[in-house]
């Protein structure tokens, strides 16, 4: 997950329960993106965005 507030990315444990971890951090957290729903190009490069020094 990428925090909005942050730029930090956050590892999450979902417990085999995706959809609803999904949903609850929707809730907790607005604006966060969760780089598993997102096309794969697309995720790679917010990852490295936030990665690089």
């Amino acid at each position: 997950m990428r925090d909005p507030a942050d730029g930090h990315l956050y590892t999450i444990k979902h417990r085999g329960r995706i959809e609803a971890t999904i949903d609850g951090i929707g809730k907790r957290h607005p604006g966060a993106v969760i780089l598993n729903t997102l096309p794969f190009d697309e995720a790679l490069t917010l990852f490295r965005t936030a990665t690089s020094p």
